[in-house]
């Protein structure tokens, strides 16, 4: 990555990790002084040794006193992921320093490496015009055999964002599983990033609960057809889910 061109890139570079431990990847931004928007990277990795579990926004996002939104594909087809991917902007600003934009969970499977390739690396800025980033290279997972297993230890809980049906017409049913108590939101917003609902907004206990969407906005008015996306966000992280309205 140059001074002349900003860039994303994997911290750390290269991993080694022990078979069945949980590790963390972030993607990291160098915006070379540019005013930076909005955020959108794909980067391919081997599902045979990792699985990713979810990818959480980074602290240049939760860390600042921007609105902001950030959508999570790792629910999204295929099963199981082959890719770390993820779409983020701020809502009401923009930002020209350095840092984390994205946290990357993930559980290592098979003794064996993976590269870490990015595919897509889409970043925007204040008036949505694409700029050219670089992209690192290079990145790795390596994986060694476990020394030690635990067959009775439980899993951890899993944050899960998920609706039923989708498409859908008039309403849907959301599902989500919470991993912790604490305070939740669960938001509606277009795909410009305007929020069109909330629909949990406050202290939730541990758990799986269900809520139907009506398609209506927050004040009762019937929405068009058309795409919209869920963000269930809280101190266990954040998922996003997209919805698809038909009429």
């Amino acid at each position: 990555l140059t001074d002349l061109e900003g860039g994303l890139a994997i911290n750390p570079s290269v991993s080694s990790v022990e078979q069945y431990s949980e590790f963390t990847l972030a993607v990291t931004i160098d915006p070379a002084h540019l005013e930076v928007k909005g955020v959108d990277a794909e980067v391919a990795f081997d599902p045979a040794v990792v699985a990713l579990d979810s990818v959480t926004p980074g602290a240049w996002f939760t860390g600042s006193s921007l609105d902001f939104f950030f959508y999570d594909y790792t629910q999204d087809p295929p099963d199981p992921a082959t890719s770390i991917r993820f779409s983020a902007a701020f809502l009401n600003g923009h930002r020209s320093e350095s840092g984390e934009v994205a946290v990357c969970h993930f559980h290592a499977l098979a003794p064996g490496a993976t590269d870490l390739a990015f595919t897509t690396a889409r970043v925007r800025d204040f008036v949505n015009t694409e700029l050219g980033f670089l992209t690192s290279c290079c990145d790795s997972i390596h994986v060694s055999p476990a020394t030690a297993v635990d067959p009775v230890a439980p899993p951890a809980p899993v944050l899960r964002l998920a609706a039923s049906p989708n498409p859908f017409n008039p309403s849907t049913h959301v599902v989500f599983t919470l991993p912790s108590d604490g305070c939740w939101r669960l938001e509606l917003f277009e795909p410009t990033g305007r929020r069109v609902r909330t629909l949990v907004d406050g202290w939730q206990a541990a758990g799986t609960r269900e809520l139907i969407w009506d398609g209506r906005d927050g004040v009762g008015r019937a929405l068009g057809s058309g795409v919209y996306l869920a963000r269930l966000s809280g101190p266990g992280g954040s998922r996003g889910l997209k919805l698809v309205l038909l009429k």
